[in-house]
């Protein structure tokens, strides 16, 4: 009865850092894109 709870332990904690990751990835790519998409507007504001 011990395997399972220890099963569903791992199973967690490796769920949250699969999801951790990939909403660190996420947040990674939103903001290297966001920062180029802010760039442009800031350069296209400046020639307006």
């Amino acid at each position: 009865m011990t395997a399972k709870p220890k099963a569903a332990i791992i199973l967690t904690a490796c769920t949250g850092l699969v999801i951790a990751g990939l909403c660190a990835g996420t947040l990674a790519l939103w903001l290297l894109l966001t920062s180029d998409s802010e760039e442009d507007t800031i350069k296209e504001s400046a020639h307006a």
